[in-house]
């Protein structure tokens, strides 16, 4: 699986050669990459954001644990270090949609790394990572993106960077009244929430079975006790748990979006013999790592057939 640092690495992996000055904003239109022709993206997780829409796009997109169809209009998202992989089918006559790749420095005048998850929890991992629009919704959001193609592609000097924050904001802006806030996690109402996020983004970027919690919490120049408390506090879950439902969530993303033999994904995960992994998975699933894997092939089989 790919790991893609930066948006210029992400971009060139697909096709895509960028001439801009500005690394941490990326936005281009799909048909005019793409075409008529399959494309299929593999595993891959980066350090970024991307968030795609499109109208009349017939896309599978896989993001984490959850599959889904673009053909209804769906709005996705992707946020730093989740597993995903996608396969572009097909594109109807007059369809359109965009790609939006950015690091949170591109609007951090506006909003500190922490800020923009408090602003915006449809960016949140534990958040649904795709959207079905209204007709209205979808409209109003294809417009908006125009706008900022056009000025992303447009030389406006030294206020380039603030143009386009300023439009990223809007746009996020706009989502934001659109997704149902139930389906989002509100987090940093203090500091234990704080805290918390703080240690799943460690884990999003490295889950590792031999990882325990001490090591975690020494990236957080904290106590493993205080670190416990404040995930207890914030979540109601230990954080040993925590730590084994990210190995799980990576597990069953691998298994979902590859065809890596159990052994690799295993090594993957950080088990020095395949059959801990095994045991460890059907100790916390209920079934084997091979038995959950054809279960979801052959779910995915039921849906080709039945869409």
């Amino acid at each position: 699986m790919k790991t893609f640092q930066s948006i210029d690495d992400f971009l060139c992996e697909i096709g895509i050669k960028s001439f801009q000055e500005n690394k941490d904003f990326f936005i281009f239109r799909i048909e005019d990459h793409f075409g008529d022709n399959d494309f299929e993206m593999s595993t891959y997780k980066h350090s970024f954001f991307e968030l795609t829409f499109g109208i009349g796009h017939d896309v599978d997109i896989n993001i984490g644990t959850t599959k889904f169809n673009t053909v209804e209009n769906v709005l996705s998202f992707n946020t730093p270090y989740q597993i995903t992989s996608w396969k572009v089918n097909s594109f109807e006559e007059n369809s359109i949609g965009y790609m939006v790749l950015f690091n949170p420095n591109i609007i951090k005048s506006e909003y500190s790394n922490l800020d923009l998850y408090t602003t915006f929890p449809f960016l949140n991992l534990y958040s649904s990572p795709m959207h079905s629009l209204s007709e209205s919704q979808k409209h109003a959001l294809i417009k908006l993106m125009q706008t900022i193609h056009t000025e992303f592609n447009q030389n406006s000097g030294g206020r380039k960077s603030i143009i386009l924050s300023s439009y990223l904001t809007i746009l996020l802006e706009k989502i934001n009244s659109i997704v149902d806030s139930s389906t989002t996690k509100k987090i940093f109402t203090n500091r234990a929430d704080e805290i918390t996020y703080l240690f799943e983004n460690l884990l999003k970027k490295d889950i590792n079975y031999k990882n325990k919690l001490a090591y975690y919490a020494s990236k957080l120049f904290i106590s493993t006790a205080y670190l416990s408390e404040c995930v207890k506090k914030s979540t109601q879950k230990s954080a040993k748990a925590l730590i084994q439902e990210f190995i799980i969530f990576k597990a069953k993303a691998l298994l979902n979006q590859s065809n890596s033999k159990i052994q690799n994904v295993a090594i993957e995960l950080g088990f020095v013999e395949t059959s801990n992994f095994v045991n460890y998975f059907k100790k916390q699933v209920g079934i084997t790592p091979n038995k959950y894997r054809k279960n979801h092939n052959i779910y995915n089989l039921y849906l080709k057939y039945y869409k």
